[in-house]
Order: C-alpha cells, then structure tokens, then sequence
C-alpha cells in the first residue's frame, strides 16, 4: 500500500477555538485552546478539511470530527483521495496557528499560568506535557492517535488496520506495532484474542453477542426471522 504523505501545502487556514474553550499547556511556555474548528485548503488533493479538535490536559490532542470536501469542479470521494490527506500534519498546523505563549504564576498555584497579554485576574491551571523523543516513553498522544486510526480502520472494513495506522500517522509500519501494542497495553485498543472472539460484522446485517453466552455471536437477520431465540445485546 502507498505511503501517505507525511505533509501537504496549506493554501488556507482558519483556526477558531470554541467559545467556551480553556487552556492547556503544551512544551516550551506555550499553551493552545482545549477545543477548536480548524478549515484548512489544501492544494495537492485539492480538497477542503474540516477538522474538529480536542486537547486535554497534558497536551494529548485528538481529532474528534474531520470532513473532507473536494475542491474541484467534477472531483469526487475516494478511497484513494482520502489516503492522501495527512490528518495528523494537519491537526499539528491547527495547533500551531492557535499556540500562544504562557508565563507562569505559581503564586496562584503550582501548575498555573497566564496567557501573555492576557488580564492579570485570568490565569488557567494545566500540568505541563511529559518530555518525547527518542530514549523516552513514547506520547501518549500519538499512542492514542494511533489505537484512534486503527479503529477507524477496523470500522471501514480494512484487511490491513496496522498498514492503514502506519499511513495515517506518515511512519514505518514496525512504529505502527509498537505504537499498537503500547495502545493494548494501556486499554485503548482490545487484544488480538479478544478481537479474533468477534467475527468480521457484514454492514447490512450487523452482528449481535448473545447475553446467555458472551462467545457466542448471531445476525441480526438470524434474530428477525425467529431462528434464534435468545436475549441479545448490540455490539
């Protein structure tokens, strides 16, 4: 499977963090918006992404919503065009258009700070982000990012969820398996035995566990038409 490109030319950008927003920290004195609205125009695909963005304390942002929107005149959805655009360099130019830099104020409390030039009555309390990089633990945002990807991924029915990860995050697929067991170590992503207890859901006749029986899987259409009468739960 190609690569995705690990960036695009950004022919636009707007940035708007949501009204009722705070603040965290990021590295270096700077802080970014806890909720935003990115627009951003691309020019190779020449597309339109709508990102929606949610930073928690620490730093670890996560695209919760993105839309895509071609920009040419008979231009359409694909599967191949969506492979093109690189979500997480475009999160990142988000977050970088709304950072602002940070004083801090421990005489208000151990972990608070001020946005430079903001009133001296508004201060916001975040820890700081855990240091990266090589020799360290890997981000908990980008672990998260990834487990993200693979369920989406899964949901889109893939054969190849830890070949997509790798492309969606633009790094070798042996990064994809570390960053993706880390995920299952840390309870984000289900083990593969678990995963292997579900057979693959047919999207026009979802699967349906049995409560009688927790290994036990049906069709819906299997429940319909009466040839399992069993109390079932959705999945």
């Amino acid at each position: 499977m190609p690569r995705e490109p690990k960036e695009a030319t950004i022919t636009n950008c707007l940035v708007q963090p949501d009204r009722t927003a705070g603040w965290v920290r990021t590295a270096g004195g700077s802080a970014v918006p806890t909720r935003m609205q990115a627009l951003l125009h691309l020019d190779d695909p020449r597309v339109a992404v709508r990102l929606e963005i949610a930073v928690s304390p620490g730093g670890r942002a996560l695209v919760r919503n993105i839309e895509v929107t071609p920009l040419g005149g008979s231009a359409s959805i694909t599967t191949t065009l969506l492979r093109k655009v690189p979500v997480d360099f475009l999160m990142r130019a988000a977050l970088d258009w709304t950072t602002v830099q940070t004083r801090d104020r421990p005489d208000i409390e151990g972990d608070a700070f001020q946005l430079v030039g903001a009133p001296d009555d508004m201060a916001w309390v975040s820890p700081m982000p855990p240091p990266s990089g090589r020799g360290r633990e890997v981000p908990e945002e980008r672990v998260a990012r990834a487990a993200e990807a693979y369920q989406q991924a899964l949901a889109s029915g893939s054969k190849s969820p830890a070949e997509d990860v790798a492309a969606v995050m633009g790094y070798s697929r042996a990064t994809a398996a570390r960053d993706l067991r880390a995920a299952r170590e840390k309870g984000l992503l289900a083990s593969p035995e678990d995963s292997r207890a579900a057979p693959q859901s047919d999207p026009s006749d979802p699967l349906l566990r049995v409560s009688v029986k927790q290994d036990h899987w049906v069709r819906l259409s299997e429940v319909s038409d009466g040839t399992n009468g069993v109390s079932t739960q959705h999945e």
